[in-house]
């Protein structure tokens, strides 16, 4: 089995429910997660002090407010990252605002008018300071116009692997439906986070893990990686853990949406190109 199904398997839960790399000697920020609604994660991000902090997408904030009072560090959350405008991710935005005085509430400026509290738009390879977090914005529009994902690196620990959150647009093993873009949207969505380091955690918006890696494997039957990584998930998921972080060298071995310049993912939906098959792929997961 490839090494993310090894770590899964042999790392205690609670460093993937809690820690970014708690693996390393090395203090590093901290990602704690925080399961909301239905089925979405909101997010909390520590500097590698514990004292300076952000939140990702707090749709549910009554729940985000409770997991930052029981953070041992009493962390100051400065910023409120908001990835799209869906209710399910800046619905919190106004009530998070209200309850944390002087929280910067950013998001794409491109779509400002609809996202809730906002107060710090930003675009493209925008940077952000958060303690020694760095935070830096990829605008991927698709499922969205504005759409927005975080990659956010500790500068005091430029060795440790950077954590990416992509709210709706990447998923663990998929990714989000079209709704304001095109097949060639997602492509360059994907082809950007693509490029990122392998190491890069990826964080999501909801645990639709399972269900995408089972129709990933009707593209992909055969792809022994994408077997290993649906075994791994399902035991984390029935000893109560969550199925993120993923990584970005994963999800390059196992996501189709990710692997559309694949010959063999290309001719299994019956295209010859990159576009079509982003496209035909959606058009068979919109079916699943």
């Amino acid at each position: 089995p490839d090494l993310i199904a090894r770590m899964l398997r042999s790392t205690p839960l609670r460093l993937f429910q809690h820690h970014l790399h708690s693996w390393s000697r090395k203090a590093s920020m901290h990602v704690h997660i925080v399961p909301i609604l239905s089925d979405n994660f909101s997010y909390i991000v520590t500097d590698n002090t514990g004292s300076q902090a952000a939140v990702v997408d707090p749709a549910e904030p009554s729940k985000v407010l409770e997991a930052l009072a029981r953070l041992p560090s009493n962390p100051t959350v400065s910023h409120l990252l908001t990835t799209h405008h869906h209710w399910d991710h800046a619905g919190g935005n106004e009530e998070f605002a209200r309850a944390v005085s002087g929280v910067s509430v950013v998001g794409c400026e491109a779509d400002a008018a609809r996202i809730p509290a906002l107060t710090h738009g930003v675009s493209e390879n925008d940077t952000l300071e958060i303690g020694t977090l760095r935070v830096e914005v990829l605008f991927t529009p698709c499922h969205t116009r504005g759409h927005v994902l975080y990659v956010v690196r500790d500068t005091a620990a430029p060795e440790e692997p950077a954590a990416i959150f992509t709210g709706d647009t990447l998923f663990v093993g998929g990714c989000g439906r079209f709704f304001e873009g095109s097949a060639d949207d997602m492509l360059a969505a994907m082809d950007k986070i693509g490029a990122l380091p392998g190491s890069t955690r990826v964080f999501c918006g909801h645990e639709y893990t399972m269900k995408n890696l089972a129709f990933a494997q009707t593209i992909e039957p055969e792809n022994a990686d994408l077997a290993a990584k649906a075994d791994a998930c399902a035991a984390t998921l029935r000893q109560g853990g969550h199925t993120v972080p993923s990584t970005i060298a994963d999800e390059l071995r196992i996501n189709p949406f990710m692997r559309t310049r694949v010959r063999a993912v290309m001719q299994a939906v019956g295209k010859s190109d990159p576009s079509s098959t982003m496209a035909e792929i959606r058009r068979r997961k919109d079916a699943f």
